[in-house]
C-alpha cells in the first residue's frame, strides 16, 4: 500500500489537522488500514455494533449519502491503484477509518446521524461532479488532485467528529454541522476547488481517448507492414478528438449557432468588454483586493447568498471596484485546457449616457453570450429554449433562460452549472428599467426554498439611491448583512495607491526628479508630501474628486502654483453634483420640493440636526408626516447625505498611519517616486464643519413623545432617529451650494437651486423655529435640543436674510409668524430660558446680547415688520398701532417684553402663586438691559455684553434697581414689594430690601415670601436669632402646595444656629444630627445634609484628624442601593445642594491629616463612585446611572491630583474624561466644550512632556514611552470627519506642531498644518461683527503665534488684549501721590472705576476687552490688582502666565518642594515674556487707540495670507 510519505505536502497537512482535532495518531493505527471501499466500512459496521442495522433501517439516507460520496471516486480510485502497482491507496483508506470513527462517536445519537445526513449531502453534491468518468490509466498530476479531494474530505470528517464531541445532544440537527464556520468553510474549500480544478473530468475524459492514442501508436511501431492503415485509423482518431473539441466548444449546429446569434444579437458584449479593459488598465496596482477579504463577499462567493449589494456615492470608485471583482471572479473560474466550465464569470457595466448600456433586455442579452462562451451545457440548454419559442419579455427572459437552467433540486447529484454575475451602475439606469431588473432579483429570490436552489451569484454595484426604488423591500434586503459600504475607511489604501501612482504625471515632481540634487530632493519630498496629504485627507474617498484635482495640477508650472491649486476644489466636481440634483428633480418632480426643504435645514443649519429634528421641521413647515424621511436620506438621497455618524467608530487605522513627525518618504533609488509611503492625512485644515463627525445625538430606549404645552401627544417618533446627525456626504456639496445660490457665482438656471430661495430658506427656517417655540411644542426626550436650537439660532437666522432680494416671494405668513412673537411679550420672553436640564444664564446671557448689545437684529426685525404693514389688513387695530411704532423704535418694540418681565416680577396672584418659585432676576436683568436702549436700537451701558445676571445686581445702586420697577406703572401692592425686595436683597441692599418686605407685610401679614426675605437678609447681615425667628415664621405661615420646601429653610435655620455656637459646640450640633440621621437608606437628603453640615462644621475648625475619621466611617458604611454613604457623598458633590468642596478640600486634609493612606484610601474611593452602578430604584437623581456625574467625578479627580502637585495620577481620570463626552450626544458634548478643551489642554501637556527624550523630560522616559505619548498627542489633536483626520482647533494641536518642529524635526509645511486651524478659527471669530467676543481670538492668534515662532506678531496681538491692563496702571501711577489712603485700597478702586468705565470701550476694535492676565504664581497682592510690570507666558503649557518676581525664582516656586503646585508647568518649559510690550506691538496699540484702523487691518491682512 502506498504511505503517505508519498504524497503532498497537501495530504500530509490534512492528516495532522485531523490528528489535531481527533487527538488520534493515523500512522499507526490499524483503523486506516483496514477498509479499500465503502462495502468493506458499511461490513466493518454491522460486525461491531448490533444496534447499528436498527440506525440503518431509520436512517436509511445516512448511509445511501455516504456511498454517493465515494460512487464518483470509485473508478478513478482504481486507475490511482494501477497506476502505483494494484496497491491500496492510502487516502482512501484513511477517510474510510476516519469515517467509521466519526459514526462510533454518532452512536446511539439519533439527532447526530441527522446532522451526518446534511454534512454527506453536502460532500456528495461535491463529488457527484464526477460521476461518469472513465480512465484507464492515472498520471502523477491527475493522482496529485484526487489525493487532494480525499484530503478535504478527511479534514471535514475530523472537524466534524471534534464539533460532535463538544456540542450538547440537544442542539443536534439535520443543519448543525453546517452551522459550524469550520466546517462550512472546509466544505466551502472543497467546492471550489473541484470547481476551480474545471480541467479535472476533461482530464479524465481525454486520458481516457490519449490512451487510445497511445496505444495506435505503439501499433503503428510495431506492425510497420500495416503501418499505412493504422496511420489512416490515427488520423481518424485525431480528427474525431479534434471534431470533440471543436464540438465542445461549439456544442452545437452552424443552423443552431445561426438561430443562437440571431435572438442573442447585440452590440452591447464588445462594448462591455471593451469597457472592462479600459477599467483594468487604469487601475493602480494592488488596489481594490480589498473586498477579496472583506468576509460578506466571501460567503457570498460561498453561494451563502445570491445577493450581495455594493454601495458607494459618487466618485467613490465604484466601477473600477466592480472591474476588480470581475478580474477576481474570473482568475479563479477561469475554463483550463479549452474546454467547457460549469462554473461561469459574466458582468456589465451600466452607463447613464448609452442608452444600449442601461436597458435591462441588452444587459440579459450579454450576460447569456459570456455565460454560454464557457459553458456548452448552457449554450446547448439556450438554443432548445429558442427552439421551443423565443422568450420576449425581459421577465420572460430571465426565467427561461437563467432561473430554469441554474436551479435545481437541493437533492439533486448531476452536475449543475454556477454562475457570478457582477453588474455596475445600477443607479444609472432609468428608474423603470431598474425597476425591471429588481423584479427580476425578486423571482432569484423566491426560486431559493428549502427543496431548490438557483446557483445565480448577483453582485451589483451602485449608489444608495436604489434602495427607494419600487419592490426593492421585496427582494430579501432585511439587514445589513448583504451590503458592502465602499467607505472612505475602507479604500484609505486604495487611495494612497491611486494618488502615489498619478504622482508620476505631475511635471514639476518629473522635473525635481531628474535633477538629483540635494535641493531638488528636498523640493521633491516636501511637495509629494504635501500633494499626498491634500488629495487623500481633501478627497474623502472620492477617487473622482482626486482625480480631478490631479487634472488640475499635473501641468502646473511651479510648486507654488500646485500648492495655490490644492486649496481649492478641482474643476468639474461641481458638474457632478448639478447633474446628480439635477436628474432626481427630473425623475422625481414631485419630490423637488420635499428635497429642497432638507437641503434647507441641512445647509442652513448652524450645528448639524438629527434625524428626528429634521422632521419635525419639516412637519411645522409642510404639515407633512414624513415617515419615510430616514430612508431617503440613506438611500434615495444617499448620495447627497450622510446619516452614518456613528461616533464611537474606531480610530485604530489612524494608529496605522505613517507619522507626518518624521517621514521617511524617499531613499536612494533610481527613482523618487519608487519608495513613497504612506503619509497621514491628518494635517487637514477644519474648524467647524457641518459635516463634523458629531457622532449619535441620543440614547433612548423608548419612543421620543412629541407634545404641545398641554401634554397633549401630536407625533411619536422613532428613537432611533435622535441617534444620528445628518450632514453632506461631501464638503463639495455645501461648496456646490454656496456658489450656485449666490448671485454672481452662479453657473446653471435649470435647477430649483436658486439664491433667492435660499435667502427665503433663512427666513423658513427661522419661522419654523418660532413656531416650534409659540406653540411649546418639546420633546419627552432630552436628548433632543430642538427646542435649544430655536432659541439660539432664530435670530441668527433671520440675521442672514436679504431682503431686498425676496422679489415677488410671498412672505406674510413668516413675518406673521415673526410679528406674534414679539407682540406677544410672554412668548419672546419664553425664548430667554433655556430647558430646565440645562444652564439658564447661557440661554439668557444670549438672550440680552442679542437683543440688547447691539442694534443689528433689533434692525431686522423693525425691517421684516415694515413688509408686513404693507399688508396690515389682516392685523387688529391695537396689534397695527405697535407694529408701526416698532418700526419706528426699538424701544416700542420691545415693550411688549418688557412688560411681561415686569409681571413675571411684580404681579402675583397671591401667596400661593407657583410664579413665587421664580424669582426673576433673569427677568429683572433684560428689564436693566432695555433700561438704557436707545430708539435706534443702540445701548449706552457699555457692560451689556460682559455682565451676567449677578454681576448686573453688584453694579446698581438701591434706588437704580428701584427704577427698573418703576419702568411702568404697577399696582404698588404686596407682591410689587416683595418681588423687589427679594432683588434688593440679592447684592447686599440688605436694610432696603428689608424695608419693602415689611411694607409688604404691613400689606398682607401672612407673605410668606416677605418673611423668608427677611431672614435671609438678617442671616446676611450676621443677625442669626433674628433670622431664625422669621425664618420659623415663615415655615408657619408656607401654603400647603409649598410644604417641600420646609426642609431648605430648617437647612438655613441649622446652619444659623451652629453661627451662634462657639466652633467645638457647631461641632457637636453638626455631629448630633449627622448621628440621629445616619441611615443606610440614602434616599434621604435629611442624612445627605446632615453629612455635609459636619464634614464643613469639621472642616472650617481645621479638625483635620477627625475629618479622616468622618470620611473612613462614611466608606465603611454599606447603604441599601449597592453603595457606601462615602460614595453617595462623593457622587451628591455635583449637586449644587449639597456641594461642600470636597475634591477642593481633599489635598489640603491630606496635608494635615496624620493618615499616610488618606490620599490613596480617597482614590480608591472615589474610583468605586465613578464605576457605581445602582442595584434598585432611587429617588436622588445622583445615585442614577448618569454619565454625567460619571464625567463630574472624573474630572474633579483629575483636578484634585493636578493642583495637589501629582499630575501623573491625573492622566487615567482626564482620558475617561474626555471619552465620555467624545462618546456622549450632542447636548452632552455642546454643554461641556469648555471642559473637553481644559482637560485636553492637560492632557496634551502632560504627553508632550513623556514624548521628549528622557534628558529633556527630566524623568526616566524610555524611547519607547516617548513614541507612545508622541502617538497620543497626535490622536488628541486630532479628529474624524467620515474618512479624514483634521488638526482640531486647540491646544493640543498646537503642542504636537511643536513636538513636530522641534523634536521629530519635521518640515516646515507639516508642523505649520497643526497651527493653521487655530489661526484661522480666530480669524474668522474677528470677522464675524461682533466687537464682543474678540479679545479670546486675539488671546488665542497671540499665543499660537508665539508657539509657531513668530514672536513679532504674536506679541502684537497680544498688545492689544493688555490694553485694559496697561490703561489701569496708568492711571494707578499717575494717581498713587495724590490720593491719600492704603494702596491696596487705591488699586482696588480703580480697578473697579476703570470696569465701569471702560476707556477703550468707545474703540470699535477694544470695546469687548476686560482685563485678561493674572500671574499663576505665589505674588497674591499683584494677582488681584492686575499691576504687573513683566509677564512671561508658558510655550508648552495651556493659558499659564507668571509675573517678573514668580518667573526669576520658578526652581524655587516649581521645583521638589516647591511654594506652589502647578498642575503641568515646570522649570525647564520655554517662556516668552510679553509684558512690557515690543515696539511693534507698541506702535499696533497706539494706532489702534487713534482709531487708525487701516494699520490694524493690513496686520491682520498680512495673517491670514500667511496662515491660509
Amino acid at each position: 500500500m502506498a504511505t503517505g510519505n508519498n504524497f503532498s505536502d497537501f495530504w500530509n497537512e490534512a492528516v495532522q489537522k485531523y490528528e489535531k482535532a481527533t487527538g488520534r495518531i493515523v500512522r499507526g493505527d490499524s483503523q486506516f488500514l483496514k477498509f479499500r471501499e465503502a462495502k468493506d466500512l458499511e461490513k466493518e459496521l454491522e460486525s461491531v455494533q448490533s444496534v447499528f442495522t436498527t440506525y440503518r433501517a431509520k436512517h436509511e439516507k445516512v448511509y445511501s449519502t455516504l456511498k454517493n460520496i465515494f460512487k464518483p471516486l470509485e473508478p478513478i480510485t482504481r486507475a490511482v491503484e494501477l497506476s502505483i502497482g494494484n496497491t491500496t491507496f492510502a487516502p482512501v483508506c484513511a477517510v474510510l477509518g476516519a469515517i467509521n470513527y466519526l459514526f462510533k462517536a454518532c452512536n446511539a445519537v439519533s439527532a447526530a446521524y441527522d446532522g451526518l445526513q446534511g454534512l454527506f449531502e453536502d460532500i456528495s453534491d461535491i463529488t457527484a461532479r464526477l460521476n461518469g468518468a472513465s480512465v484507464d490509466r492515472m498520471d502523477v498530476p491527475l493522482r496529485e488532485k484526487i489525493t487532494d479531494i480525499y484530503a478535504y474530505i478527511l479534514e471535514i470528517v475530523g472537524m466534524s467528529e471534534a464539533c460532535l464531541r463538544r456540542k450538547r445532544f440537544k442542539q443536534w440537527g439535520r443543519a448543525v454541522l453546517m452551522r459550524d464556520d469550520g466546517i462550512q468553510y472546509a466544505i466551502t474549500k472543497l467546492n471550489k476547488f473541484v470547481n476551480s480544478e474545471v480541467g479535472l473530468v476533461l482530464h479524465l475524459t481525454y486520458g481516457h481517448v490519449n490512451d487510445l492514442r497511445d496505444r495506435m501508436y505503439n501499433l503503428e511501431s510495431n506492425l510497420g507492414s500495416v503501418a499505412t492503415g493504422v496511420g489512416t485509423v490515427r488520423d481518424g482518431i485525431d480528427a474525431v478528438i479534434t471534431n470533440q473539441q471543436e464540438y465542445d466548444r461549439k456544442g452545437v449546429s452552424e443552423a443552431d449557432e445561426t438561430l443562437l446569434k440571431e435572438y442573442l444579437a447585440t452590440s452591447t458584449l464588445t462594448t462591455v468588454q471593451a469597457r472592462h479593459e479600459e477599467y483594468l488598465q487604469s487601475l493602480a496596482k494592488g488596489t481594490g483586493l480589498w473586498i477579496r477579504d472583506d468576509p460578506l463577499f466571501r460567503t457570498w462567493q460561498e453561494e451563502a447568498s445570491s445577493l450581495l449589494w455594493i454601495f458607494g456615492k459618487p466618485g467613490t470608485g465604484k466601477t473600477f471596484l466592480a472591474a476588480k471583482t470581475i478580474d477576481i471572479l474570473l482568475s479563479a473560474h477561469s475554463p483550463q485546457l479549452g474546454g467547457t466550465s460549469l462554473t461561469s464569470v459574466s458582468y456589465f457595466y451600466i452607463k447613464e449616457d448609452d442608452p444600449n448600456l442601461h436597458d435591462i433586455s441588452q444587459l440579459l442579452k450579454t450576460l447569456a453570450l459570456q455565460i454560454a462562451s464557457s459553458n456548452d451545457y448552457y449554450r446547448k440548454f439556450i438554443i432548445s429554449v429558442i427552439q421551443k419559442g423565443s422568450p420576449a419579455s425581459t421577465k420572460s427572459m430571465w426565467e427561461r433562460l437563467f432561473l430554469d437552467f441554474f436551479t435545481e433540486e437541493r437533492s439533486s447529484r448531476e452536475p449543475t452549472g454556477l454562475a457570478y454575475i457582477v453588474i455596475d451602475g445600477l443607479d444609472e439606469a432609468p428608474e423603470r428599467e431598474r425597476v425591471r431588473l429588481i423584479a427580476c432579483l425578486r423571482s432569484l429570490v423566491s426560486r431559493t426554498n428549502k427543496t431548490h436552489r438557483c446557483r445565480i451569484q448577483i453582485a451589483i454595484f451602485s449608489r444608495p439611491m436604489i434602495q427607494a426604488d419600487v419592490g426593492f423591500d421585496q427582494i430579501g434586503l432585511q439587514s445589513r448583512d448583504r451590503v458592502i459600504e465602499v467607505s472612505p475607511k475602507r479604500t484609505e489604501e486604495d487611495m494612497s495607491a491611486f494618488v502615489k501612482q498619478r504622482l508620476r504625471d505631475i511635471r514639476v515632481l518629473n522635473s525635481l526628479n531628474a535633477r538629483r540634487t540635494p535641493e531638488a530632493t528636498k523640493q521633491f519630498k516636501s511637495l509629494a508630501r504635501q500633494i499626498v496629504s491634500s488629495v487623500t485627507g481633501k478627497s474623502n474617498g472620492m477617487f473622482k474628486w482626486a482625480g480631478l484635482m490631479f487634472d488640475q495640477i499635473w501641468r502646473l508650472q511651479s510648486p507654488e502654483a500646485i500648492i495655490q491649486a490644492l486649496r481649492t476644489a478641482p474643476k468639474g466636481l461641481h458638474e457632478i453634483i448639478h447633474h446628480t440634483i439635477r436628474r432626481l428633480e427630473l425623475e422625481e418632480p414631485a419630490r423637488a420640493v420635499y428635497l429642497q426643504r432638507i437641503f434647507i435645514f441641512v445647509y442652513c443649519a448652524f450645528r448639524p440636526l438629527s434625524i428626528a429634528e429634521i422632521f419635525i421641521l419639516l412637519l411645522i413647515v409642510s404639515d407633512e408626516h414624513c415617515y419615510e424621511l430616514e430612508h431617503d436620506l440613506r438611500h434615495r438621497y444617499g448620495s447627497f447625505f450622510d446619516t452614518n455618524r456613528d461616533e464611537k467608530e474606531c480610530d485604530e487605522q489612524a494608529d496605522k498611519e505613517g507619522d507626518t513627525s518624521n517621514p521617511q518618504i524617499f531613499e536612494t533609488q533610481p527613482s523618487l517616486f519608487d519608495d513613497l509611503d504612506d503619509t497621514a492625512a491628518g494635517d487637514m485644515e477644519g474648524a467647524y464643519d457641518s459635516d463634523a463627525d458629531y457622532g449619535d445625538v441620543g440614547s433612548i430606549e423608548q419612543d421620543i413623545l412629541l407634545e404641545n404645552s398641554s401634554g397633549d401627544q401630536i407625533q411619536t417618533i422613532d428613537p432611533q432617529w435622535s441617534r444620528f446627525a445628518v450632514g453632506f456626504s461631501h464638503t463639495s456639496i455645501r461648496d456646490y451650494l454656496e456658489q450656485e445660490t449666490t448671485a454672481s457665482t452662479k453657473r446653471w438656471h435649470d435647477s430649483s437651486i436658486s439664491g433667492d430661495q435660499w435667502n427665503m430658506a433663512h427666513l423658513s427656517v427661522a419661522s419654523a423655529c418660532i413656531r416650534l417655540l409659540s406653540d411649546k411644542i418639546h420633546m419627552s426626550s432630552n436628548s433632543l435640543s430642538l427646542e435649544k436650537y430655536a432659541k439660539l439660532f432664530f435670530m441668527k437666522h433671520l440675521n442672514l436674510m436679504e431682503l431686498s432680494t425676496v422679489g415677488s416671494f410671498s412672505i406674510s405668513y413668516d413675518i406673521g409668524v415673526i410679528t406674534d412673537l414679539f407682540y406677544d411679550g410672554l412668548a419672546l420672553l419664553e425664548t430667554s430660558f433655556n430647558n430646565a436640564d440645562d444652564a439658564e444664564t447661557d440661554i439668557t446671557k444670549h438672550f440680552v446680547r442679542t437683543w440688547f448689545g447691539y442694534s443689528r437684529s433689533s434692525r431686522k426685525i423693525r425691517e421684516l415688520l415694515s413688509w408686513n404693514e404693507k399688508d396690515s389688513s389682516n392685523l387688529e387695530d391695537e396689534k397695527e398701532k405697535w407694529v408701526r411704532s416698532a418700526i419706528r423704535s426699538s424701544r416700542a418694540l420691545f415693550e411688549p417684553l418688557i412688560l411681561a418681565c415686569l409681571r413675571k416680577w411684580l404681579t402675583k396672584r397671591d401667596w400661593d402663586d407657583d410664579e413665587y418659585l421664580d424669582k426673576s432676576e433673569h427677568q429683572v436683568w433684560i428689564i436693566w438691559a432695555f433700561s438704557t436702549l436707545t430708539d435706534d436700537g443702540e445701548n449706552t451701558n457699555i457692560n451689556i455684553n460682559h455682565m451676567d445676571w449677578y454681576d448686573f445686581l453688584s453694579h446698581n445702586t438701591a434706588p437704580e434697581i428701584e427704577a427698573l420697577a418703576n419702568l411702568k406703572d404697577s399696582a404698588k401692592n404686596e407682591h410689587f414689594h416683595t418681588g423687589l425686595g427679594w432683588i434688593l436683597g440679592q447684592e447686599r441692599h440688605l436694610e432696603e430690601a428689608v424695608s419693602h418686605f415689611l411694607t409688604a407685610l404691613d400689606l398682607s401679614p401672612t407673605g410668606w415670601v416677605a418673611m423668608e426675605g427677611i431672614a435671609n437678609c438678617y442671616g446676611r447681615m450676621g443677625e442669626y436669632m433674628r433670622a431664625i425667628d422669621w425664618m420659623h415664621t415663615a415655615i408657619d405661615h408656607l401654603p400647603e402646595k409649598f410644604g417641600h420646601l420646609k426642609s431648605n429653610f430648617s437647612s438655613s435655620i441649622i446652619r444659623w444656629e451652629r453661627e451662634l455656637e462657639p466652633p467645638q459646640r457647631r461641632i457637636q450640633i453638626a455631629q448630633h444630627a449627622y448621628n440621629s440621621n445616619k441611615v443606610v437608606d440614602v434616599n434621604s437628603w435629611e442624612m445627605l445634609d446632615a453629612i455635609k453640615d459636619y464634614f464643613e462644621a469639621l472642616y472650617q475648625s481645621h479638625y483635620y484628624n477627625d475629618l479622616v475619621k468622618l470620611l473612613y466611617e462614611l466608606d465603611e458604611t454599606a447603604t441599601l442601593v449597592g453603595s457606601t454613604l462615602l460614595i453617595a457623598f462623593m457622587r451628591a458633590q455635583c449637586h449644587g445642594r449639597l456641594h461642600c468642596d470636597l475634591y477642593e478640600r481633599l489635598g489640603d486634609i491630606a496635608s494635615h491629616a496624620e493618615e499616610p493612606e488618606f490620599e490613596d484610601r480617597m482614590t480608591a474611593a472615589t474610583d468605586r463612585a465613578i464605576e457605581y452602578k445602582r442595584t434598585q430604584d432611587v429617588a436622588i437623581s445622583f445615585l442614577e446611572d448618569d454619565p454625567e456625574i460619571t464625567l463630574w467625578l472624573n474630572c474633579r479627580t483629575a483636578w484634585w491630583k493636578c493642583d495637589n502637585g501629582k499630575p501623573c495620577e491625573s492622566l487615567a481620570y482626564f482620558e475617561a474624561a474626555l471619552e465620555i463626552i467624545d462618546q456622549g450626544n450632542s447636548v452632552l458634548q455642546q454643554s461641556e466644550t469648555a471642559t473637553r478643551a481644559e482637560a485636553a489642554a492637560i492632557l496634551s501637556t502632560l504627553y508632550y512632556k513623556r514624548s521628549l527624550p528622557a534628558a529633556e523630560a527630566g524623568d526616566k522616559t524610555t524611547a519607547h514611552d516617548s513614541l507612545f505619548y508622541a502617538q497620543k498627542l497626535k490622536q488628541l489633536a486630532r479628529h474624524k470627519q467620515g474618512g479624514a483626520h483634521y488638526w482640531r482647533p486647540e491646544f493640543p494641536a498646537v503642542l504636537y506642531g511643536i513636538y513636530l518642529r522641534d523634536n521629530a524635526h519635521a518640515d516646515e509645511a507639516a508642523w505649520r498644518a497643526c497651527f493653521r486651524p487655530t489661526i484661522k478659527q480666530s480669524l474668522l471669530l474677528l470677522d464675524d461683527d461682533d466687537p464682543w467676543n474678540d479679545q479670546d481670538p486675539y488671546v488665542e492668534i497671540g499665543e499660537t503665534l508665539l508657539r509657531a515662532g513668530d514672536t513679532k506678531n504674536g506679541r502684537i496681538a497680544l498688545g492689544l488684549v493688555l490694553k485694559p491692563q496697561l490703561d489701569f496702571c496708568e492711571a494707578i501711577r499717575a494717581n498713587e501721590d495724590n490720593v491719600l489712603g492704603n494702596p491696596e485700597e487705591l488699586e482696588v478702586f480703580y480697578r473697579k472705576k476703570l470696569e465701569r468705565e471702560k476707556p477703550w470701550a468707545s474703540n470699535r476694535v477694544l470695546k469687548g476687552f476686560d482685563f485678561r492676565y493674572e500671574c499663576d504664581g505665589d505674588c497674591k497682592a499683584q494677582a488681584a490688582t492686575y499691576r504687573y510690570s513683566e509677564l512671561h507666558i508658558c510655550m508648552f503649557c495651556n493659558d499659564t502666565i507668571w509675573c517678573g518676581t514668580c518667573a526669576a525664582q520658578l526652581d524655587a516656586l516649581l521645583g521638589e518642594g516647591g511654594k506652589i503646585k502647578h498642575r503641568t508647568c515646570s522649570p525647564r518649559h520655554k517662556f516668552v515674556q510679553i509684558l512690557p510690550l515690543s515696539p511693534e506691538a507698541k506702535d499696533t496699540v497706539d494706532a489702534i487707540m487713534r482709531k487708525d484702523f487701516a494699520a490694524h487691518k493690513n496686520w491682520l491682512d498680512k495673517i491670514k495670507r500667511e496662515w491660509e
